[in-house]
């Protein structure tokens, strides 16, 4: 859990744990203070680690992100960039997003900022009676020739997605 404290008495008395500025952010779970410049270069070590340890990437992968606008969409694609343009080198990653009008021109703008391709799909081509998330790999691999679909999908959201499955009688035995 990260909690963020905007008390000034409780932070004058810590520190950030890597460069002793003040922090603006509390790792409950291990107790430790970072302020916002620490706090990001840590998620970053995270994302390269785990992908590195799992083999998850190589260099000849072409990478899709389903780029929502939310904020695990956004720091997933700014993360896979600053990767793949250190480390893989892959092909340049393709933004993936759907048009449903909230967050488009969010994505649209960060994609020009980072320089990323971005691909939007209309809502309207989005069949009902298919899952979401195989009507999604089928664009990323079949109509921009993908083979990594990227998703910021936290576990809540997985279960959503099945849950919403099961209302419409999927069967997933």
């Amino acid at each position: 859990m990260i909690s963020f404290n905007n008390s000034e008495n409780f932070l004058e008395s810590k520190k950030c744990i890597k460069c002793n500025n003040s922090p603006t952010i509390e790792r409950r779970h291990s107790g430790q203070f970072l302020c916002l410049d620490c706090f990001k270069l840590s998620v970053e070590k995270i994302i390269s680690k785990t992908i590195a340890k799992y083999n998850m990437l190589n260099p000849k992968d072409n990478i899709i992100v389903a780029l929502s606008g939310s904020k695990n969409s956004i720091i997933l694609l700014y993360n896979l960039k600053k990767i793949q343009e250190k480390v893989y080198r892959t092909k340049p990653i393709i933004a993936l997003s759907i048009d449903e009008g909230n967050n488009i021109k969010l994505t649209r703008e960060l994609c020009e900022k980072l320089s990323i391709e971005q691909v939007i799909i209309n809502s309207n081509e989005i069949v009902e009676d298919e899952p979401f998330l195989l009507q999604l790999l089928k664009i990323a691999c079949i109509d921009l020739g993908g083979n990594i679909l990227a998703l910021g999908y936290n576990l809540s959201n997985l279960a959503n997605i099945y849950l919403n499955q099961v209302k419409k009688g999927a069967d997933f035995d």
